[in-house]
């Protein structure tokens, strides 16, 4: 496995991994991707977090940056009651794709 614990597909996850992802969901939702985006610019500067950032943007981008990741995808179990599966899956593409866009 990669630096993140989440589970293989077609293994059950831990009872943690969905409500970190519905935490993630609700992060996406309630923040500005540009501003997520220009703290992470900031942190890639600084010799003290870089190396720990550009691994968080890269689980950022397995997870979230398409909608058959394994983010979106425990997402949406955590939300399955309460939220659309695509909408869960477009907020996390469309936010990862945000974030995660070079910035000139």
């Amino acid at each position: 496995m990669s630096g993140y614990d989440a589970p293989a597909p077609g293994r059950p996850c831990s009872r943690r991994w969905p409500v970190l992802c519905s935490r993630e969901r609700n992060i996406m939702q309630t923040t500005r991707p540009a501003a997520v985006a220009e703290t992470m610019r900031t942190l890639l500067g600084d010799s003290m977090s870089a190396e720990v950032t550009v691994q968080a943007l890269g689980f950022m981008r397995d997870l979230f940056a398409r909608r058959a990741g394994a983010g979106v995808a425990m997402a949406q179990r955590a939300l399955q009651l309460a939220v659309d599966p695509d909408q869960v899956a477009t907020l996390c593409v469309a936010f990862a794709e945000q974030l995660l866009a070079p910035r000139a």
